[in-house]
Order: structure tokens, then C-alpha cells, then sequence
């Protein structure tokens, strides 16, 4: 148990960082341990809404690929993670979320025959050179006034990013899922401060306060 009564599991599910990266030099099959029951607990008590709609064995189909696509190379998705001061459990619940939602694409186009899979190859226009600058800058001034809000909005502005929703986001922080309301307000506010701080850039974006 870590102090105040929270056991290491759920320390870890908050931390940015969990020490078991910190092994993947020296202690690789200690770390690939530790993030295997890491993985297996965080989305197996706090699964992604997506995974409401799936079979158990869709499931835990998913956690295994997860878990294993991890450990390739040499660990190379997890040595390419960054710690940006949020939850590490939100990158491993945005990789279940796209892992189901890309089954979910597929179970769809099987059902829509190969009319779908040709529309889905048809690529669209090239940005136009200036508007594809202008996009970039426009990016890099909303990941700078993110990165200068603190770690709780960054959490959640990131996992509404990732289409969560108040509810799939506090089974992710280990909240009651009776705290939904307070995580939306809290969002609302933390969407206030990001727009105050866009427009301190002379950024200006329409939608309300």
C-alpha cells in the first residue's frame, strides 16, 4: 500500500511515469511483467465505453494485441511513449479505443460489401501549401497554451480529444461514475482557460466562453 491507503495499482494509474518504464534498460522482462498486469487491470476494471458493445473474448482479444504489439521490437511503442504529465493509463486507454473502434470499422465494412472499402480508398485533395502552414502554426499554439494549463486539464482536455466521455473518464481516473457531472463542469472550466490563453496569442475560436 502506498501512503494515505491508495495501493500501488492505483498510484500508478495516475502517474505519468510508471516505474516499470523506467526498467525497460535494465530490467526488461521486469518491466514487460509489470506492464503486462498493468495493461490486463487498468482495462479489464476501467474499459473504454467502445468495449460495452464487444463479447468478453473481443476483449480481451484486444488487451492481448495491445500487450503484445507493445513488447515488439524491442518495446518500441513504449519506448515512443512521452510523458506529456498526464496519465500513462490515458495512452493505454486511447490504444484499446482505436484498437476497438478499428474493429469495429472492419465488422462494418464487412456488413456494407466492398462499396465501402472503395469509398474509404478515395483520398482526399492536397491541402493547399499555405493553409497546410497556417494549420501548423495554428497546432503548436494550442499544444503550447496545453502544455502551460495544469496536469488535471491537460488530462482532461486530451481524453475529450480522444472522444471520452465524462463517464469513461472518471472509470479512468478511479472515480464513481457518479462523478461524471463534476468532470464535465470541470472540463468546461478547463476549456475557459484554454481559449483565454488562445486568444492572449491573438487566437480567437467561436463556441461560447
Amino acid at each position: 500500500m502506498t501512503p494515505g491507503g491508495a495501493t500501488d495499482h492505483e498510484h500508478d494509474l495516475l502517474h505519468s511515469f510508471p516505474q516499470f518504464l523506467r526498467e525497460l534498460d535494465r530490467n526488461p522482462e521486469l518491466a514487460w511483467s509489470r506492464f503486462h498486469v498493468f495493461a490486463w487491470k487498468l482495462l479489464t476494471a476501467h474499459p473504454p465505453l467502445v468495449f460495452r458493445d464487444l463479447p468478453r473474448e473481443s476483449r480481451e482479444e484486444i488487451i492481448s494485441d495491445i500487450v503484445l504489439a507493445c513488447r515488439e521490437d524491442d518495446f518500441r511503442k513504449l519506448r515512443a511513449y512521452e510523458d506529456r504529465g498526464v496519465p500513462f493509463a490515458a495512452w493505454v486507454a486511447r490504444l484499446a479505443r482505436n484498437r476497438a473502434l478499428d474493429q469495429a470499422r472492419h465488422v462494418e465494412v464487412g456488413k456494407r460489401h466492398r462499396d465501402a472499402a472503395v469509398e474509404a480508398s478515395i483520398s482526399p485533395p492536397p491541402e493547399p501549401p499555405d493553409e497546410g502552414a497556417s494549420n501548423r502554426q495554428l497546432l503548436e499554439a494550442v499544444r503550447e497554451a496545453i502544455r502551460r494549463l495544469g496536469v488535471r486539464c491537460r488530462l482532461l482536455i486530451e481524453a475529450a480529444a480522444d472522444e471520452l466521455k465524462p463517464i469513461e473518464i472518471a472509470r479512468l481516473l478511479g472515480n464513481p461514475i457518479e462523478d461524471n457531472k463534476k468532470i464535465s463542469d470541470a472540463l468546461r472550466a478547463c476549456r475557459r482557460t484554454l481559449r483565454q490563453l488562445l486568444r492572449r496569442q491573438g487566437l480567437e475560436f467561436e463556441g461560447g466562453a
